[in-house]
């Protein structure tokens, strides 16, 4: 969602009103915005994250690393997410960035948050990521975007190479 959207007056109300139009439990919902956007009124932003979470419904800070980086947003707002930027997931190979990486992924566990690493292309950066408790990969490592439909013909046709990848994430994790 954009910022203009969470800082509207009416934007928690109408998020309400639809999942209850539409039977959705709002805690299949994930709402996402870059951590810059917020920057604009965060006070308005917290309130309606807040009201938002007090629903169930989850939200997830896009982009995190690369905006101001401010720690008041993981005090101040009930985030349940973070999302690492693909600029250092692909600094990986890197020292200083998977000294970055790694401290997120235990800065957002140690806060209770879920993970997600934008961007992933190679079986190192995965390793690295399951070797350090990283919940979700993004990246063309399994598929280029698809739509819905696309998506579960991909499910169904390419069990063997997500099934390579779960073990290759099991053995990371595995002790």
């Amino acid at each position: 969602m954009s910022a203009h959207n969470i800082l509207s007056e009416d934007f928690v109300d109408n998020v309400i009103r639809v999942l209850e139009e539409e039977k959705t439990p709002p805690s299949l919902i994930e709402l996402e915005n870059t951590e810059t956007s917020l920057m604009t009124d965060m006070d308005t932003a917290s309130t309606a994250i807040t009201r938002l979470h007090n629903v169930e419904l989850r939200f997830a800070l896009d982009d995190f690393g690369t905006g101001y980086s401010s720690m008041q947003y993981l005090y101040s707002m009930p985030i349940a997410c973070l999302k690492i930027d693909k600029r250092f997931i692909d600094g990986i190979g890197q020292g200083d960035s998977r000294a970055l990486v790694k401290g997120m992924l235990s800065l957002a566990a140690n806060l209770g948050m879920d993970t997600v690493a934008e961007g992933v292309e190679d079986l190192d950066q995965l390793s690295f990521l399951a070797a350090n408790q990283c919940h979700v990969i993004q990246g063309y490592l399994f598929s280029k975007p698809l739509n819905g439909e696309d998506c579960g013909e991909y499910l169904r046709n390419q069990r063997e190479r997500i099934s390579a990848a779960a073990g290759i994430l099991f053995f990371a994790r595995s002790p």
